[in-house]
């Protein structure tokens, strides 16, 4: 009978402690930043609300198997990422604090994708996990708080206090073509330009926020002076003022946009280091190798071209001291366009050759009319 007592007593512990394990939740974070989305098509808005009681300084999402992300916008102050693994990961300095929502936009492969989320705090702990799906909405009868185009890959587009932009020349004329070029601006997005209150068109940006192109100043109802905008639906505008001459329709600084080195020398000594730069296609990427003359690459760097057409290798070129001497070959392209330039490695010293012994031997010389003279 005490035997049987024991058994018992410990098939209940057993169950108990089964029952424990049950009651333990999958998910021991609690619910406390609220995640929302809604989305049109392939487009969802996502809306997080902090209701913890720390700050977020990251929000990740991620898509199951069988979707993918074409594209996604933020808001200002926060930095999109997606990681080699396919998870996009959101950041800002200015953190997502007690009460306060931020807004993500993404674009995915195929409607109603599933997604999962997490938020986490300065330290990198997790606050919150959780999935979810966006409840659709009509594309002819939106939420009228809600305006898709406006918050997610919005065509109205991003102005911020770093956007730059330049026209070239920067004396344009009446009636010519100009080229414009800007950087720092909304990511694919669409914006207008003007000359004063005409529109004369419209340009998209690249994925980096970089644009150029071409537009065609009028010929009528031109001022002296004009300020060229870039405006976006908002009514927010970057503005330069400039005064335009009046011959038609040339580009006077389109060499500057064309592939070019300088900083190197015809003859280059061994130990001098070379400071190399030179002008390209604004928002390309230029690729530098230095050949030897056995063929041999040498250096390779690589240099981003400004706004301007200006390039430069952020690194000297230090050509050895026991450097083979001879001639050197550059190489630099845009990925479109190469261009090489030569130069000559020589040594730095002066080697000065004397005799160790001075030999002098005479000679006779005889002119040979002379002695047909006298032969005579």
């Amino acid at each position: 009978m005490s035997r049987f007592s024991n058994k018992e007593a410990l098939l209940s512990i057993i169950v108990i402690f089964s029952i424990s394990l049950i009651s333990i939740p999958i998910n021991s974070y609690a619910e406390e930043i609220f995640v929302s989305s809604v989305g049109v098509d392939k487009t969802t808005i996502i809306t997080v609300t902090n209701d913890s009681k720390q700050d977020v300084e990251t929000f990740r999402i991620w898509l199951t198997e069988e979707f993918d992300f074409e594209a996604f916008k933020t808001e200002q102050g926060w930095i999109g990422e997606k990681n080699p693994q396919g998870v996009l990961i959101f950041t800002s300095t200015d953190l997502i604090k007690v009460g306060e929502s931020v807004k993500f936009g993404i674009k995915t492969d195929k409607p109603n994708p599933i997604i999962n989320w997490k938020g986490l705090d300065q330290e990198n702990n997790t606050i919150s996990v959780g999935a979810m799906i966006p409840t659709e909405i009509s594309t002819t009868k939106q939420n009228p708080e809600i305006n898709v185009d406006e918050n997610i890959l919005t065509t109205d587009g991003d102005i911020f206090s770093e956007s730059i932009f330049r026209i070239i020349p920067d004396k344009p004329n009446v009636g010519s073509t100009i080229r414009i070029t800007g950087d720092s601006f909304g990511i694919s997005q669409i914006f207008d330009f003007y000359i004063d209150t005409k529109k004369i068109g419209s340009f998209e940006t690249d994925q980096n926020g970089f644009f150029i192109t071409t537009m065609k100043i009028p010929n009528e109802d031109i001022k002296e002076r004009v300020d060229f905008k870039i405006k976006n639906k908002q009514g927010d505008e970057k503005v330069i003022s400039l005064r335009l001459g009046t011959a038609d329709n040339r580009i006077v600084e389109s060499e500057k946009m064309k592939l070019s080195i300088s900083g190197i020398d015809n003859v280059v000594k061994t130990g001098d280091k070379l400071n190399i730069s030179g002008t390209g296609l604004p928002g390309t990427t230029i690729t530098a190798k230095i050949i030897t003359p056995e063929d041999n690459v040498l250096y390779t760097r690589t240099a981003k071209v400004d706004g301007a057409g200006v390039w430069k290798l952020l690194d000297s070129i230090n050509i050895p001291f026991d450097s083979v001497f001879g001639k050197y070959s550059i190489t630099v392209s845009d990925g479109r366009n190469e261009l090489l330039k030569n130069w000559t490695v020589k040594t730095n010293k002066l080697i000065a050759i004397n005799p160790t012994e001075k030999i002098f031997s005479s000679s006779v010389m005889t002119c040979p009319n002379k002695l047909d003279k006298d032969s005579k």
